[in-house]
Formats: structure tokens, sequence, C-alpha cells
């Protein structure tokens, strides 16, 4: 009896030994992914390698009569496949689709016996934040044009990093919207609306507080000397038809005042002998002094030109002077606003948020997107860390471009004022000059 009893617990130790040995575990080592990018550098799929070791029988050595081993897996979709025998201990699933959550069985097999297994080994492809250290940065990160320095100038870099390929085109553009408003306000702007090359200004800093009180302190005396003589000549002119009407001419004197030929013939004569060489004598100082090359210069000689020519007519000089001062000085403002591109501003201050607005949209859609991937087990506070993060990405677009519209509208504005008030100053300079014609 004691026999029996021996027997029947030596086999069973024998058969619990034996099952043991047939169904070892297999250990996973390492799961590695290589992720490819597009053009943008967006993640668009990844292949991912999965090794394992031999298994080990209980008293440490390889099991030496495994033949072949199989991988059961999932690329996320809910299903499972398997691969076929494989000798190497290492198996690649490719072209798996970023954020998909991939599953991996290892099983050992000698013949048709299954003998091995290893336990279910995870591996998420990507994710909507990523929480490690980014790799190093590529040199394109650091290109001039790239959108990326926009964001790593505040220390957001992942954000252009996770979002989507609308969102680095919106980043992108937005960043070279800003580039291309620098240049417009440093080179044309800025170069073109400066007080000193629209004015005849002293050399020097133009300093003050307002536009007028630069304009007062600045202004040249050779300018301000012509824009005097030529009223004094103006009045002048006036004077001696006055004179000629009340009869008191020195040329002509009578008790009785001529007739309107008589003044006329007086007046013609006297402008030619007079009036014609003062005038070119103002424009000869201008061309010597160089005030021609002034826009308000240039108004100037308008106005004298006109005058030289039509100076014995005074009746009509006035409305003639008049015609062509203004329109110089539209043709200069025209020049101005041309020359500046201050308009550009305009137009890049009322695209940036546009743009902004539309990388937000695409990313929000894109975190919603992500959201349809995400697996049953995910408890409510990850759900909506996901969904928050994937909207603070995409309101960054909207962010710089409101910084930057906002930045190129005020510039503008700024500008257009100052084109105003150049008009306006170009119109104060004549009134004087006007009301004596």
């Amino acid at each position: 009896m004691r026999l029996i009893k021996a027997i029947f617990i030596l086999s069973c130790w024998l058969a619990a030994r034996a099952d043991v040995q047939e169904m070892q575990r297999i250990p996973v080592t390492d799961i590695q992914s290589r992720i490819y990018k597009d053009w943008m550098a967006v993640p668009r799929s990844a292949d991912l390698t999965l090794f394992w070791d031999r298994p080990s029988s209980v008293e440490g050595r390889e099991i030496e009569n495994l033949t072949h081993f199989e991988v059961d897996f999932t690329s996320g979709d809910g299903q499972w496949s398997s691969s076929g025998p494989r000798k190497d201990p290492s198996f690649v699933l490719k072209d798996v689709k970023i954020g998909r959550r991939c599953g991996f069985v290892v099983k050992g097999y000698q013949e048709s016996s299954l003998i091995a297994l290893s336990d279910t080994a995870w591996m998420t492809t990507g994710k909507l934040r990523p929480k490690g250290p980014s790799g190093p940065g590529k040199w394109l990160n650091y290109f001039p044009l790239n959108g990326r320095i926009a964001m790593a100038l505040v220390r957001r870099g992942i954000v252009f990093d996770e979002s989507t390929k609308a969102g680095k085109i919106a980043f992108h553009l937005i960043w070279n919207f800003g580039i291309i408003g620098v240049i417009i306000v440093v080179f044309f702007s800025i170069r073109t609306l400066r007080l000193s090359n629209v004015f005849p200004f002293k050399r020097g800093p133009a300093l003050g507080r307002g536009f007028d009180k630069m304009y007062r302190r600045q202004i040249r005396d050779d300018f301000r000397g012509i824009v005097e003589d030529w009223t004094k000549l103006i009045v002048e002119n006036n004077q001696h038809v006055v004179d000629l009407m009340r009869g008191k001419s020195g040329q002509s004197a009578r008790t009785a005042a001529p007739g309107p030929d008589e003044i006329r013939k007086e007046n013609i004569a006297y402008w030619n002998q007079n009036g014609v060489l003062k005038i070119r004598d103002l424009l000869q100082r201008m061309k010597d002094r160089d005030l021609d090359r002034y826009p308000t210069g240039k108004i100037i000689r308008a106005g004298l030109e006109n005058h030289e020519l039509g100076g014995f007519r005074w009746p009509e000089v006035s409305a003639e002077v008049d015609h062509a001062v203004e329109n110089r000085a539209l043709s200069e403002q025209e020049a101005l606003r041309r020359k500046s591109l201050i308009d550009w501003l305009w137009n890049l201050g009322t695209l940036a948020p546009l743009v902004g607005l539309f990388g937000t949209v695409t990313g929000i859609s894109h975190a919603f997107s992500q959201l349809t991937m995400l697996t049953s087990e995910i408890t409510q506070t990850a759900l909506v860390r996901r969904l928050s993060g994937g909207i603070f990405e995409a309101l960054w677009t909207t962010i710089l471009g409101l910084f930057v519209g906002i930045i190129f509208t005020l510039v503008y504005y700024y500008y257009q004022n100052k084109l105003s008030w150049i008009y306006s100053k170009w119109e104060e300079i004549y009134a004087d000059i006007s009301e004596k014609l």
C-alpha cells in the first residue's frame, strides 16, 4: 500500500514538473519604435520592434527543444492576428498609425506543441501630449523662417512639435508675417516717413514732443526764408496792383484811376521786370540748397513755377497756384504711402488673426479625433487632461496671430496718422502763402 502511494506521488510530481517545463514564461525585454514623419515634421506612422529572450528551465538553462516562435499582436483596432513561425527572438510590426495602442504575446513551440508563453506587452505609438523630454532639435528648427522659433521664444516649442500639419503651416505663416512686417517697418516705413526725409530739417536728431514741436525746432532757416520771400513778393505785387487801381503808380501819375486794360498792361510790365526775376532767384536758391529732393520742396517748387508763368494774371493766379500745389501734394502723399508700404502692415495685421483662427480650428478638430482612439479603460480625469491639452495647444496659433495682428495694426495707424499730419502741415505751409494771392 505504501509502495502504491509513493508511486502515485512520484508520478504527480513528474507530471507537474513536465507541465511547468512545458509552459515556461518568455520574458519580453524591449519594444523599440521608429517614427516616420512627413515633410512638415509631423509624425505619420511608426514601426514597432519587439525583443524577447529565450525561456529557461527551472534550473536556469535554456530550453533547447524549442523549434520556433509565433507572435500574436493587435495594432489598436481590437483584432488580434498571428505572425508566421520565426526562429529569431524579435518581431517587427510595420506602418502602425500614431496614437494606436498595440499589444504583443509571444508563444514558443516544440513542433506543434505550445510549451512557452509571454505576458501581454503593450506599447502606444503616440500621445496627445508627451510628458518625457524631447529629443535633440533638428537644424530646421533653427532656420529663421521656421515658425517653431516663435514658440521656442516663449518656451512652448513642444506645442509646435505636437501640432497638426495645418497648425504648423499656421505657425509658419504667422511667424513669416511677423518677419515681413518687421522688414517693412525698419527698411521702408521708418526710412520713408521720417520727418527729416520729408521736410528740410537741420542736421542732428529731431527731438521734441509731438510732430509740431519737432518741425518748429528742426526746420531749416533757408527753407523758411524762401517761403517768407515768396510771401513778400506776393504782397509787393498785390500792393502794386492796388496802387495802379488808385492811380498812384510811380510810372504813371494820374488824377483819375486807370482802366482795367491799362492796369493789366502795367502789371504785366511790372511782373516781367521784377516778379519773374525774384521767382527765378527763389527757384535757384532751392536748387543750390538741395531743397528739391524733399517732398515739401517739390511742392513749393510746383507753386513757384506756376506762379512764374501766370503771375502777371493777378486775378486768376491764386486758383492756378492752388491747383498746382494741391496736385503735387496729393502726388507726394501717394508716393510716400506707396514707398513706405504701410498698406501692407494693415494687410498683415488683418490676415494674422485669421490664420491663427484657422490653426486653432484644425487643432481642436484633431484633438477630438484623437479621443476616438482611446480605449475604454481611460479614466475621466485622463480624458479631461487629454482634451484640455489638445485645446491648449490649438489655441496658441490664435494667441500668436492676435499678437502679430495687434502689433502691426497699431503700427499702421501710427504711420497713417503721421502721413495725415504731413499732409496737413503742407496745407498749413501753403495756407500762409495762398491767403496773400
